[in-house]
């Protein structure tokens, strides 16, 4: 089990739950695409409203969730690639769990390499939709992966996917998503 529940006296003498201290919550980086769902005024509203179910069910299990997306205000706030690049790097490194949508985005790719480099465990959605390299779908032959396959789009298997997730993060965090 990845999650502890560290419990404190408190100075009356009673015992408390203190819930997560920092140190031991673990942080969790969702990778998924960004370019392809970018529009003039923001985002793909489908792809947005799917994206912040994945964020929410991870806030449940931890206060510390990267989204690149919610830090460039689903597309209303974008970063230079100089800028977000290492930004997103960095990320990478403090991160505990990935949770990837590599669809067939290049960038997911490379954040995907990033996280078996650094030997991070890793929960992917693959949809049927995309021809997925071969070299993603084998990830746990190199890393810690594991694999939630859907036949259809994520707005269609929305509670597929985010139960999928929530398994991931129980077996990894202890704790129950009652979405």
């Amino acid at each position: 089990m990845c999650y502890i529940d560290i419990i404190k006296q408190t100075e009356e003498g009673e015992y408390a739950e203190s819930g997560i201290s920092d140190y031991m919550e673990k942080t969790i980086f969702i990778a998924c695409p960004i370019s392809k769902y970018l529009t003039e005024t923001g985002m793909d509203k489908e792809f947005e409203n799917f994206i912040k179910k994945v964020y929410s069910v991870c806030k449940e299990y931890t206060s510390k969730v990267f989204l690149a997306l919610k830090r460039e205000e689903y597309g209303k706030a974008r970063m230079d690639d100089h800028v977000c690049t290492p930004l997103d790097y960095q990320e990478m490194e403090k991160a505990d769990l990935i949770i990837a949508i590599p669809e067939d985005s290049q960038g997911v790719a490379v954040e995907l390499g990033w996280a078996s480099a650094m030997n991070k465990q890793v929960f992917l959605i693959l949809s049927k939709n995309y021809n997925i390299s071969p070299l993603i779908t084998a990830l746990h032959t190199v890393t810690n992966a594991e694999y939630c396959h859907i036949e259809n789009k994520y707005s269609k298997e929305v509670d597929v996917v985010l139960n999928a997730i929530s398994g991931f993060l129980d077996s990894c965090m202890g704790e129950t998503y009652n979405g």
